[in-house]
């Protein structure tokens, strides 16, 4: 048995798991610093072309120790922006996805400001 290409394309779309969403450090941000609030400019609009964002969406946040992590599920709205204070300094991975559909992602890699451990 023989599967078409259609079925396969409803299946698993050659969309899925695309970075489709897109994270960027706001104006208001000039330089993430340990211990102050840093802002993520939220883009959807490249998710526009695969049938847009399904809710609920996922903002995690992973810092540069192990079990420093941070994570918001959002229900009734993408968010637009996002904002957190880290804690310490060194590399953070801000990531937002679907929670369910699992199509979508974006990713942004912000170096923070400050001591090490701070």
């Amino acid at each position: 048995m023989t599967l078409s290409n259609d079925f396969l394309e409803v299946l698993s779309p050659n969309f899925l798991g695309s970075k489709r969403i897109s994270l960027s450090l706001s104006d208001q941000t000039p330089v993430p610093k340990a211990l102050q609030d840093v802002r993520i400019e939220i883009d959807y609009s490249e998710a526009e072309d695969y049938g847009g964002i399904v809710l609920p969406v996922l903002v995690m946040v992973q810092t540069p120790r192990k079990k420093g992590f941070r994570s918001d599920v959002f229900r009734k709205i993408a968010p637009t922006s996002y904002i957190f204070a880290p804690q310490e300094a060194g590399t953070h991975l801000v990531v937002v996805r679907e929670v369910f559909h699992n199509r979508l992602h974006g990713t942004l890699a912000l170096e923070v400001a400050g001591e090490p451990g701070e």
